[in-house]
């Protein structure tokens, strides 16, 4: 193709000619170097002028789709679009070709339609706080009674919740559920196999504990029989008390008699006229007893003033003892801190253990039988050492016997 001819179809494609002027002008040229050129057939020349005009038809019809002509659109994909499968970023593309008179074919470029991208923000769901939701009690009038309960003239039952304020005096309270008394309580009988919660003091006859029990103030009471858990806030006094659960008090004890085979913590003074210990006890003061009876295990911060003790148990007393008498089987080891002064000791050891002693630093009394036992000081009328003791000195005015196997380093008979 010459020069000219070239000249010609770009001028075509960049729009200064129309199909019209293009076809005269390559006429003409073709005309005037009809000598210099080959002689095409009919076919080769329609190919060539359908490339032509392919090439100017791809040119008009991008122009069509950047101008936004839906319409025009439209009627292409009628007159014979193929639409091709979608790329694989969402794009999608059709070749269109068109067949006019004189042999003419026009070829669309490929449309392409790009999808944008749909970013889907993160959506955060807050936390969502339920804000306490504070079921109001239901008040009795009356009684200034809350939630459910039984009531009846001079008894309350109590199988849920229930609130007293104020004082009450009532005959028989049975807790079995959750029972809240704010005021002070006089009744004959209280009965607490669920949870009983006492701010202020309790007089009483019997108090019975399966549950637990709390007392704010001072209890007085003829009987208090514990099998499960008490906390006492103040000062006790009863006739008699049962301890076989676990119970704390932290101010004094006043009784009568006192058995314990559970787990008891006084943090005052104790006074009582019996007291019998099968399971621990411990009190942070004085003990002042009639009789105490052990055959479990006590720890004692005070001292211990008693007119007899009997012990089959162990024990640590910080204080000292004074008694009458002492009896002291030894199955555990047991120390006295304070030393022993009583009218009458003896203290034997247990048959199958060799091992347990006594540890006292001094010891007095007008009558002595001892094994087992460690002093420094040991002072009487007559005395009698045993086996498996050890002494520093021994201080005597009447009699004194040591035996084989005991170990006395000075004894000094005193007129």
């Amino acid at each position: 193709m010459s020069d000219e001819r070239i000249r010609i179809l770009e001028m075509f494609k960049e729009g200064k000619l129309s199909a019209e002027e293009t076809l005269e002008l390559l006429k003409a040229l073709e005309d005037i170097i009809q000598d210099s050129e080959p002689v095409y057939s009919e076919h080769d020349t329609a190919e060539k002028e359908n490339n032509i005009f392919e090439t100017a038809d791809e040119d008009e019809r991008q122009d069509e789709v950047d101008s936004g002509d839906e319409n025009r659109i439209e009627n292409i994909n009628e007159n014979g679009c193929q639409s091709k499968d979608q790329s694989s970023n969402g794009n999608k593309s059709e070749e269109c070709s068109f067949k006019f008179p004189n042999r003419f074919k026009f070829s669309m470029p490929k449309i392409k339609i790009k999808v944008p991208k749909i970013n889907i923000p993160d959506i955060h769901i807050p936390d969502i706080e339920i804000p306490e939701i504070k079921v109001p009690a239901i008040n009795v009038s009356g009684m200034g009674l809350k939630s459910s309960s039984h009531h009846s003239d001079g008894d309350i039952s109590i199988d849920s919740f229930c609130n007293y304020d104020g004082d009450i005096s009532l005959d028989n309270i049975e807790i079995s559920g959750a029972g809240n008394f704010s005021g002070n309580v006089n009744a004959d009988r209280i009965n607490v196999s669920g949870m009983g919660n006492f701010h202020k003091s309790i007089r009483c006859d019997d108090i019975s504990v399966s549950g637990k029990l709390h007392a704010g103030g001072t209890v007085i009471a003829d009987h208090i029989s514990i099998l499960g858990l008490c906390n006492f806030d103040s000062d006790v006094k009863a006739d008699k008390m049962s301890v076989k659960g676990k119970v704390e008090i932290k101010g004094s004890l006043r009784c009568d008699e006192v058995s314990n085979s559970g787990d008891f913590r006084i943090g005052g003074d104790v006074a009582v006229d019996s007291l019998y210990i099968s399971g621990n006890f411990h009190a942070g003061r004085d003990i002042r007893a009639d009789i105490i009876k052990l055959t479990g295990y006590m720890e004692i911060d005070g001292n211990v003033n008693t007119d007899s003790f009997e012990s089959t148990g162990g024990f640590n007393i910080n204080g000292c003892i004074r008694a009458d008498r002492v009896n002291i089987e030894l199955n555990d080891t047991c120390r006295v801190k304070g030393g022993i002064v009583a009218h009458r000791i003896i203290v034997t050891k247990a048959k199958d253990d060799q091992n347990v002693c006594l540890e006292a630093p001094s010891l007095q009394a007008d009558y002595v039988e001892l094994e087992n036992t460690r002093l420094n000081i040991l002072k009487g009328h007559n005395i009698k050492i045993g086996s498996g003791c050890d002494m520093d000195r021994v201080e005597y005015t009447g009699e004194l016997i040591v035996m084989e196997g005991a170990n006395v380093k000075q004894q000094q008979k005193m007129k």
